[in-house]
């Protein structure tokens, strides 16, 4: 199940980036529709250690759990 969702969220993010406009402000540089499922994995590594580190003791602390 996991594998599907997972496939199918990185065909989206390069169906989306195909019918976007690639281009990044008025430089001209433009991202690739294939590279946006990168940003995926980059949130996830952003974001995991932060809910680890952070969200967690605070909710914790707050629900005395």
């Amino acid at each position: 199940m996991f594998a599907t969702d997972y496939s199918q969220m990185s065909n989206l993010f390069v169906l989306q980036g195909s019918t976007l406009d690639p281009r990044v402000g008025q430089s001209g540089f433009e991202i690739p529709p294939a590279s946006l499922g990168i940003f995926d994995t980059i949130s996830v590594v952003f974001w995991v250690p932060v809910y680890d580190r952070v969200i967690v003791p605070v909710a914790r602390r707050l629900t005395g759990q």
